[in-house]
């Protein structure tokens, strides 16, 4: 062998909405920005014209969380859950930071946005992307590709889902496990296809279930980065992508935005229960 060889850097393309991103993307982004003697890393941000960009992309769940009562009862649980565990960081579920602080470079491409606002397709910029040459891309913002982006690039485009896709399918992440009680809450890793909700999976992972729905959030989000990052160093280590799970039929449900009924019942069951105990125990000591 050449001692002169030099292996080549996985190129990696993070597609994001804008610049500032939610804090869990800003950290996978930049652990693996960190690792630079075996990866390139680029970001591809959507520059959609300002007028569809202020009615940004929306999922289904997003769409359910309009009701002005939901967010208020959503407000609290995030205030006394992250209050129980203040000697957490939250950021991941609550803030965002923006990625120029990473130095990294970064590409602005238009995308096609559905009048649903739910499916996006970059087909009229394609060649804007080809032109990276990318290994891959790593879907981080919203919306549901569809068209010629899905196979611009060497291995595809790779996203998480913060679910065990099994059993949960929808959001939001970390809620429906601890409000039906599961015993275990999961994440997969897998390359998008044309499938709706049915991508090529690389890789998941099961935990216990946390007790509450912010830290059970928070557990997939460290998880699932600490996946992504042992996924990415096998990728460029065997130059392919890990054999695919057998395909299978999902009859479930998605799940959506929690009722404003079911968001007050989690609240006074699990939230307000678990607020107490800990100022009684605070009292107590």
């Amino acid at each position: 062998m050449n001692k002169d060889f030099v292996k080549k850097k996985l190129k990696i393309g993070f597609l994001i909405d804008r610049k500032n991103c939610a804090y869990n993307v800003y950290n996978l982004i930049k652990i693996v920005s960190e690792n630079s003697d075996i990866f390139e890393t680029i970001l591809i941000i959507d520059n959609t014209d300002s007028v569809k960009n202020n009615t940004k992309t929306q999922s289904k769940i997003s769409k359910e969380k309009k009701n002005y009562l939901s967010q208020i009862i959503e407000f609290l649980i995030i205030k006394l859950e992250t209050k129980i565990f203040e000697s957490m960081d939250f950021r991941g579920s609550n803030t965002y930071k923006d990625v120029d602080s990473l130095n990294l470079k970064y590409h602005k491409i238009n995308c096609q946005i559905s009048k649903s606002h739910i499916y996006k397709d970059f087909d009229k910029t394609i060649k804007d992307i080809t032109s990276l040459d990318l290994d891959f891309i790593i879907r981080c913002g919203s919306g549901i590709l569809r068209g010629k982006i899905l196979t611009s690039t060497k291995f595809g485009i790779l996203s998480s889902h913060h679910g065990d896709n099994r059993v949960m399918r929808g959001g939001p992440s970390g809620f429906w496990e601890v409000y039906k009680k599961y015993k275990t809450s999961g994440f997969v890793i897998q390359r998008i296809n044309e499938k709706l909700d049915g991508g090529d999976v690389l890789m998941r992972r099961n935990f216990n279930t946390k007790e509450l729905w912010l830290l059970n959030k928070k557990q997939l989000q460290i998880q699932c980065n600490i996946a992504w990052l042992e996924l990415l160093k096998d990728i460029n280590k065997k130059n392919s992508l890990p054999k695919f799970e057998k395909p299978f039929d999902y009859y479930g449900k998605i799940n959506k935005f929690p009722k404003t009924w079911i968001l007050l019942n989690y609240f006074l069951r699990f939230t307000l229960i678990k607020f107490i105990k800990f100022k009684v125990i605070n009292l107590l000591s």
